[in-house]
C-alpha cells in the first residue's frame, strides 16, 4: 500500500524557498564590491554574516569594503569577516573603518568575531571612542604621545589608512 503525505501550501512554499536558497545561505557577499559601505550583521544560526549596505556618507556606514569576497585571507584580520559556504572554501570580505576625524564608534574592541557589533554612534554614548586622528598611511605612531590607556591605534595595511581613537 502506498501512502502519500500532504503538505499544506505554506509548508511546500517554505521548503521550496529553503532548497532554492542553498540551505538559507542568504549572504550578499558575492555582490559586494570594493568601496561598498555599511555594517555587518549576524542573525545567528545557519545564516552567514551579511553586510547591511549603506551609502558611504550615511552615519551608519561604519565600514568600507577594501576587497570583495575572495578565498584569499585579508591582511587585516581584525576587520575581516569570513564564512564557510555550504560547498566550497572559506570566503573572506576585507573591510576597514569608514571613519573621519570626529566620528565615534560604540566599542572599538568589537573586532574579529565581534565585528558584527561594531557601529558608529553619537560621541555622547558611554564607552564610545572618537576618531581624533586619521592618515592615509600604515602609521603605528598615529596616536603619538596620547595616553595609551585612553587611546587605541587602528591600522589597516591594505588601504592603507590609520586612526587614533580616544575613549570618551
Amino acid at each position: 500500500m502506498r501512502r502519500s503525505i500532504r503538505l499544506p501550501g505554506l509548508a511546500v512554499a517554505a521548503l521550496t524557498t529553503l532548497l532554492l536558497s542553498g540551505c538559507a545561505e542568504t549572504s550578499n557577499w558575492e555582490s559586494l564590491e570594493r568601496g561598498d559601505c555599511g555594517y555587518f550583521t549576524y542573525p545567528g544560526g545557519t545564516e552567514p554574516w551579511n553586510l547591511e549596505q549603506r551609502d558611504c556618507a550615511d552615519p551608519e556606514a561604519a565600514l568600507i569594503v577594501i576587497r570583495a569576497a575572495s578565498t584569499e585571507q585579508c591582511a587585516d584580520h581584525s576587520f575581516s569577516a569570513s564564512r564557510i559556504p555550504q560547498k566550497g572554501r572559506t570566503r573572506y570580505v576585507c573591510t576597514s573603518l569608514n571613519a573621519q576625524v570626529g566620528d565615534c564608534y560604540n566599542n572599538i574592541d568589537h573586532q574579529y568575531a565581534h565585528l558584527y557589533k561594531l557601529r558608529k554612534v553619537p560621541c555622547s554614548t558611554p564607552g564610545s571612542a572618537e576618531v581624533t586622528a586619521r592618515t592615509d598611511t600604515d602609521d603605528l605612531t598615529i596616536c603619538g604621545t596620547t595616553d595609551p590607556a585612553n587611546s587605541t591605534t587602528i591600522r589597516h595595511k591594505s588601504g592603507p589608512v590609520s586612526f587614533c581613537l580616544t575613549h570618551t
